[in-house]
């Protein structure tokens, strides 16, 4: 998890604010005071920002190219890096599908994932390339005995927008297949539905709309459960996290505050488990509920729970 910088009163000036202080020393204290904690708010959110992988191209000096992961803003992620190469020999294969994990690759710098060179560098070498990425990395198996809870506060009833296999967004098929719709106000509390890790937070986003282009403008919450799922809570509102990056949390508690960015017709919470496949596709898991009635296989819609 990326620490914020520590911060020193020489960073402020310190030989000024020492001449304040003797001058006057509540004046200067007052001064000092602001000083600190308009410098604590300006500090920037890495975990709350848009944590894209960013994967950088760039040329070397033996007629040769490297890509590079950019220091990412969240703890797991699976990427799928894809290309063309004319007249260049590669590290790997193309398609290269990699996890990249906290801990166990350094996110505090760049580092290559693949590098290639000319084969002849006489002559004339291209190349053409592309990645996409999902938050999480592979292996994960679902744990079926587990029942998840509804994922706001107790008392609470929300109607279901969108089931399993939804004609709007939930194709049959299509990575979101297995994912719930609650129908939910802006600034509703939620609540994660299963205990797990913090592995990524976005709340920077204030866009949100009714068609596809909004989709990479969604804020969102992400947990690792211990089968190496991972629930997403989605459409958050701008700056409506209530946990942060790394956060052990336990079913029921609070997490996030709704909202409608990203692609969204209206305010409401997108909630589902899955697993990635590669940086291009993740497989969406049924899941089933504890609700009033009991324990349900699926959550029906247009009816409230």
């Amino acid at each position: 998890m990326q620490k914020l910088p520590l911060i020193s009163f020489k960073d402020f000036g310190y030989s000024s604010l020492m001449k304040i202080i003797h001058q006057s020393w509540r004046f200067g204290f007052l001064i000092a005071v602001s000083i600190f904690c308009s410098q604590i708010i300006t500090l920037p959110a890495l975990a709350e920002n848009d944590p894209t992988i960013l994967l950088k191209l760039q040329e070397t000096a033996n007629s040769g190219i490297e890509i590079d992961v950019q220091p990412p803003r969240l703890l797991e992620a699976t990427v799928t890096v894809k290309g063309t190469f004319e007249n260049m020999k590669g590290t790997s294969f193309l398609p290269l599908t990699l996890d990249l994990t906290y801990g166990k690759q350094d996110f505090r710098k760049p580092f290559p994932v693949f590098k290639a060179i000319a084969k002849d560098p006489s002559k004339e070498y291209n190349w053409d390339w592309q990645y996409r990425w999902q938050i999480g990395n592979r292996g994960g198996r679902h744990n079926d005995s587990v029942a998840y809870f509804l994922p706001y506060r107790q008392g609470e009833m929300h109607a279901i927008n969108q089931t399993y296999g939804g004609s709007f967004s939930h194709e049959r098929g299509s990575d979101d297949e297995f994912s719930i719709d609650f129908d939910m106000p802006t600034g509703n509390v939620v609540c994660a539905a299963r205990g797990g890790t913090v592995v990524a937070v976005r709340v920077d986003s204030n866009r949100g709309g009714p068609t596809k282009d909004f989709a990479e403008f969604a804020n969102y919450v992400v947990i690792k459960h211990d089968d190496g799922t991972y629930g997403r809570y989605l459409h958050l509102r701008q700056n409506g996290s209530l946990v942060k990056l790394g956060q052990v949390v336990q079913a029921r508690q609070p997490i996030g505050l709704s909202g409608g960015t990203g692609w969204a017709e209206s305010p409401h919470l997108h909630f589902d488990v899955y697993v990635p496949i590669s940086g291009e596709h993740k497989r969406s898991l049924p899941v089933k509920f504890v609700t009033k009635m009991g324990i349900v296989p699926m959550l029906m819609e247009g009816m409230s729970y």
